[in-house]
Parts: C-alpha cells; structure tokens; sequence
C-alpha cells in the first residue's frame, strides 16, 4: 500500500492486414474495479493519474486485503474494434517498525532515570501518522543481562506511557546491563526493538545515541553520516 503502482502498456494495430503495425489512432481506457464492480467515473479519476498507454497509482491508495482488477481497453478509432487485457492486484500488508529513540546503548549513572521514547514506531501502510496514533499498540520487557541473566530487571520502573517506559538506576550495582525489548503490535504484524542500558558509576559521563538505528540502516555511501549523541 505504501508503494506506487505502475503499469504501462503497448498496443499496435495491422490496420492494412500487411504486416505493417501502427500504434496511432488508438484510443486507451484504463478501469478499476473490485469484486467485480467498476468503481464509479469520479473516483477513477480522483485515483488514478492516467497517460494514454501508462496507468498510475500514488501510494496509500488502495486498501490492504482487496484484490483489484485493472483492465485496459484498447479502441483502433478507424474501425470502432476494441482489444482488452487486464491484470488482478492483491494489495497486502506491509511491515511495522518498532524504533525506540535514543540508540541502541544507553549508559545511566546510579539514581538517574532514562525515559525511553517508542513514538516514532510506524506502519507502513499508514500515512503521515506515527506510534499510538497510527493504530499501533506497545509493549515494553526489561530483562538483566549482565554480569547475569535475569527474568527481572535490574532497574526500577518508573512512570510510563504506552508509547514511553521510564526506568530509575536506583537498584543493582555499577556494571550492571539490561535489555529493554519494544514490542508493537497491528492486528496480526508485529515488531520488535531493543535498547541495552548500562549502569554507570556516579561520576561517569552519562551518554545517549540520540539518531534512530532504523535511519542508518541503509545509507548511500556520498553522503555525509551525521549521528547525534547526547552528554551529561
């Protein structure tokens, strides 16, 4: 859904039965329709941006889960003969991306408190909309890795949100690592982020990856790499 849909066409003609082909005075009449019924004159042209041999689809405009059919009717308006194709599209679903904003490693010295934000969690099939508001629901696990592995957190959970999860460095002890899993969920999609926090002795600069791992992840090699981080 979140991609555009391009279909192009050639058609000719032997208007003569020598062999010859032609592709002028060829008239093309692009339709839509589901389930069979041909969507109405005004909402084909509010869909579709039409050229006489090219048929094209701006992203979010079809729904997911509908299969549609696309025909193409083509009209040699010398002799009124009309030759049709047509192609069925499925629109499926696309993939939801847990991002938890700040990095993938956090260090939090004793007593502080690290809020981690889930907000910029998005579907792909959604426009223009993040996080709770793009219909996405959160679910925060804090697990301790290190020195060992624990079903408990060794950090104290604070005040949260659905889209945020606080915790406070005020339990375990200096060296101490937990992994923070984001979990986002859409009917049956799911997806998942995590952040490891670090507990840092009280002197220690406390330092925060503030650019999202999910921008870098594809990064086109001529232009500059800014990632931002944060100090106190």
């Amino acid at each position: 859904r979140s991609q555009k849909l391009s279909l192009a066409a050639a058609a000719t003609v032997d208007p003569s039965c020598n062999g010859v082909k032609t592709s002028q005075n060829l008239d093309y009449l692009w339709l839509i329709s589901l389930d069979g019924v041909t969507l109405p004159a005004e909402e084909q042209s509010a869909l579709s941006l039409v050229q006489p041999n090219a048929f094209v689809l701006e992203p979010f405009t079809l729904e997911v889960g509908n299969l549609y059919d696309i025909a193409l009717s083509v009209t040699f308006t010398v002799s009124g003969k009309v030759a049709t194709e047509s192609v069925q599209v499925l629109v499926v679903a696309s993939d939801l991306v847990a991002v938890i904003g700040g990095g993938s490693d956090v260090s939090v010295r004793r007593g502080d408190t690290v809020v981690l934000d889930g907000s910029a969690s998005f579907d792909d099939d959604v426009a223009l909309l993040t996080g709770a508001a793009a219909g996405l629901s959160f679910e925060w696990e804090c697990l301790q890795t290190a020195p060992l592995f624990s079903s408990s957190c060794s950090l104290t959970e604070g005040t949260n949100t659905s889209e945020s999860f606080s915790l406070v460095a005020d339990t375990g002890s200096v060296g101490d690592s937990s992994s923070v899993v984001l979990t986002v969920t859409s009917g049956a999609r799911s997806s998942s982020a995590s952040v490891v926090i670090t507990v840092a002795a009280p002197a220690t600069p406390s330092v925060q990856i503030l650019t999202s791992v999910n921008s870098v992840q594809n990064f086109n090699p001529s232009n500059q790499l800014v990632i931002n981080a944060a100090v106190s």
